[in-house]
């Protein structure tokens, strides 16, 4: 076997060792009747728990948002930036054109 896959392999067991040695961890008390009570809330001919998604918090919000509005500026500003020195090229290059026509 090759030297990454002898470590890989070594890992994986390392791994399953640590997860073996973990404690299961018991649930509360009160989460089964937790779970019965949102079964027999949904209704006995629909069976299926209804998660209604927690919306994020204030500041979470600010955060996702500043980050987006700071990705828009700078998708626009290199777009833009690009565009401004294609011009440019594209001026530099009609000016040389010109010069030659005027020899």
């Amino acid at each position: 076997m090759s030297d990454k896959l002898q470590e890989d392999e070594l890992l994986n067991r390392y791994l399953n060792r640590l997860l073996d040695d973990m404690p299961v961890m018991e649930p509360s008390g009160g989460l089964t009747n937790h779970i019965m009570k949102r079964i027999s809330m949904t209704g006995a001919g629909n069976a299926s728990l209804t998660v209604q998604p927690s919306s994020p918090a204030p500041n979470r919000r600010w955060r996702n948002g500043a980050i987006a509005l700071v990705a828009t500026v700078l998708f626009i500003q290199s777009g833009l930036i690009h565009y401004v020195l294609r011009i440019q090229d594209g001026v530099i290059q009609l000016a040389d054109y010109i010069q030659q026509i005027a020899r």
